[in-house]
């Protein structure tokens, strides 16, 4: 009886690990596109947020970066800040992957102008 009891326990147990292992894991890519990027040569400061927080990066030409693991409610976002002040055209993109899945297209803008602020909270 108390062998019954046991392999019960034991199995019931091992159901519910199996039931937390299967947790969909998600991948958030970030990416710009600016003409003043390959035309000029500006810098641009980008802000994005990832799995251990936000982080800053200042790049030259584009940027296309992936960052995750990240939770099913995350927040993604990116701000983009171009210097100097001219009202040159970007493409602002988050695309989001769920476990083995190719990326989807989530959030997209094309703005003229220095700053841009584009956010997506996934919710598959």
């Amino acid at each position: 009886m108390k062998k019954y009891l046991f392999v019960s326990i034991l199995l019931l147990s091992l159901s519910f690990i199996s039931c937390n292992g299967d947790k969909d894991i998600y991948y958030v890519k970030y990416e710009v596109e600016d003409d003043y990027f390959t035309n000029y040569g500006y810098r641009t400061h980008i802000t994005v947020n990832t799995e251990i927080g936000y982080q800053n990066f200042e790049v030259v030409r584009t940027f296309n970066e992936t960052f995750g693991p990240v939770d099913e409610d995350f927040v993604a976002n990116i701000k983009v800040y171009t210097t100097p002040s001219d009202y040159n055209e970007k493409t602002v993109s988050i695309y989001v992957c769920k476990n083995d899945a190719p990326y989807v297209l989530k959030a997209y803008k094309k703005v003229s102008g220095t700053t841009v602020d584009l956010s997506y909270q996934i919710d598959f």
